[in-house]
């Protein structure tokens, strides 16, 4: 990987050369959870528009080319009020700045938060670890020469076992040291670019696509993603290369049992075990045990593993776009450098041992203003006639996943109200292959004091998440939302989720034998339906309110959550 970031900042230090007479552009990145892309969506879509990408996050350079896009004087008053909150993010102050383009721009948070349900055997939550915000927060930008960002955010929070896996965990407020997160900073890098390209290095959250629930080849599904990224971006078009390293465990206690905890789920992942074929060599005889193998570790497997993909977003018409990404994981064997080619068809290097390629093609639509019709399709494994006839029916089975979406936005006084309702559907077999290492997965080991002085246990577990869409593959979802949002004041909202989930999880081995005979949803269907409603509503000062209750029904019985607290900006 040192390879691959030493060739990424030669090609995009030439960007920055070339680029050096213009002048400044804002680089600092706009995060994902901060509300600003729900916003300028609804804009575009107000004006029968579409932005020209659904590759996020921005850069605020981006954000503010996008902003210019649109036609203030034509848009409702709740339009104006959600231009106006996106111009007032835009017009932040340094505390801090001097001559030659050094800027510094701090944020202080504090979220107290509580948290309680009917059903402590109940280890999901509707507001999950993904939503949960830490106690204590210092985010800071340093801004130098008006188009180099480097950035960091400290946190003081409970860590990811509390979120789930410790039952009695009812707030943010740290109340003993063991309850620290060690695995702190959660967002960190380095971007930097011009009017119409960035370079980005660190660790962030990213997704790619169109999804209110998800996306099905890049999704927040994962804790953070931490890697690089390249992108192109115009009018009509964008191009995004990103390269992401993930942990390449190879024991198969990190993909199952006691130590390997879903946290979108809230349970433990049923244990892993290595398919026997990967004991066998080219005869067709089993390898001797070696150290190397001992545990039930295939021989031979190396421990490396990375993600690449290159997206590309076209907007022929304003009111259409369509997107096209290919990706790969690389895993089980140090690549060379032939791997790292942009444009390269990655399907086409046929390295199967250590290379799996996934493709999506998504389309954005709207007919008139304020109708959004979306859909995206996954291509993991694809099982055509003409390889059944070559190589039988028990070797590749289809591994594809399905989106579809509508949603609608009306302005009404200050506010907009939104209604939509999203399906998915995904093969049991979509994100998973021969070995973790080649399957489309992250398994992170992570920290965890309060998990040793609660459960006596290690004070680490293992959390794997699809690098895709969060609830794995082998289920059906659909999902309904209505809300009416005043932009940058408050917010009520309510969402319903149906949910069929099949036997194969992200952790499930790759089993030859049983493949064609698994269909969505497999196996003993677990059925969830998830309610929520919630709100929130924002003072001067930067405080804020927010409540949510949830009802949520699955395998464990009905759960009556609350979730309710306090947040503090400055």
């Amino acid at each position: 990987m040192r390879r691959t970031a030493f060739f990424f900042f030669l090609w995009a230090l030439a960007f920055f050369a070339a680029d050096l007479a213009a002048q400044e552009r804002d680089q600092r990145i706009v995060a994902l959870d901060s509300g600003i892309y729900d916003i300028l969506s609804g804009l575009y879509r107000e004006q029968g528009m579409l932005p020209v990408s659904s590759s996020y996050p921005y850069t605020r350079e981006e954000l503010r080319q996008s902003l210019r896009r649109l036609d203030f004087a034509d848009l409702s008053g709740a339009g104006k009020q959600g231009y106006s909150h996106i111009e007032s993010y835009l017009a932040d102050k340094p505390v801090y700045e001097e001559d030659g383009g050094f800027r510094f721009y701090p944020e202080i948070r504090v979220n107290t938060e509580f948290y309680a349900h009917s059903k402590r055997e109940n280890g999901e939550w509707a507001y999950d670890s993904q939503k949960r915000q830490p106690f204590f927060g210092f985010f800071a930008d340093f801004v130098m020469a008006g188009r180099v960002d480097l950035y960091v955010d400290i946190t003081a929070q409970k860590d990811l076992f509390q979120t789930g896996g410790d039952r009695d965990n009812h707030t943010s407020i740290l109340t003993n040291p063991y309850q620290f997160d060690l695995n702190f900073p959660y967002r960190a890098g380095m971007s930097f670019g011009g009017a119409h390209w960035n370079f980005w290095l660190g660790r962030d959250k990213l997704s790619f696509g169109n999804g209110r629930t998800g996306n099905l080849l890049l999704s927040d599904a994962d804790i953070f993603h931490e890697g690089a990224r390249f992108s192109l971006n115009y009018k009509r078009f964008k191009f995004t290369w990103i390269v992401l390293g993930l942990e390449p465990w190879t024991e198969t206690r990190a993909f199952g049992g006691e130590d390997a905890w879903d946290h979108r789920n809230g349970k433990w992942l049923k244990g892993y075990e290595y398919p026997d074929y990967l004991f066998l060599d080219a005869n067709g005889d089993i390898i001797p045990s070696t150290p190397a193998n001992a545990g039930r570790v295939p021989d031979g497997i190396e421990r490396f593993k990375l993600f690449m993909a290159h997206r590309f977003e076209l907007l022929p018409f304003d009111c259409l776009r369509i997107a096209v990404s290919e990706s790969i994981i690389y895993g089980g064997k140090y690549p060379d450098i032939k791997v790292f080619n942009p444009m390269m068809v990655y399907h086409n290097y046929y390295q199967k041992e250590n290379m799996n390629s996934l493709v999506t093609g998504e389309i954005d639509y709207v007919p008139i203003p304020g109708l959004l019709l979306y859909g995206q399709v996954a291509v993991d494994q694809l099982a055509t006639s003409f390889k059944e006839q070559q190589y039988g029916k028990a070797v590749e089975p289809n591994a594809r996943g399905f989106m579809a979406g509508i949603e609608y936005r009306h302005p009404a006084g200050s506010g907009s109200f939104t209604a939509g309702y999203e399906f998915v559907y995904t093969d049991p077999w979509l994100y998973i292959r021969e070995h973790p290492l080649v399957s489309f997965s992250s398994t992170r080991r992570i920290q965890s004091e309060s998990r040793k002085d609660i459960t006596g246990d290690s004070n680490y577990l293992y959390i794997t998440t699809p690098l895709g869409y969060g609830y794995g593959s082998d289920i059906i979802m659909n999902g309904f939302i209505l809300s009416y949002t005043v932009a940058g004041k408050w917010a009520a909202y309510g969402e319903f989720r149906l949910i069929f989930t099949g036997d194969n999880g992200i952790t499930s081995p790759f089993d030859t034998d049983l493949a064609y005979s698994k269909k969505t949803p497999s196996g003993d269907v677990e059925v969830k339906k998830l309610f929520i409603l919630g709100g929130w509503y924002r003072f001067a000062f930067g405080v804020s309110l927010f409540a949510e209750g949830a009802v949520l029904r699955n395998d464990a019985g009905t759960d009556y959550q609350l979730a309710a607290g306090l947040r503090w900006r400055l």
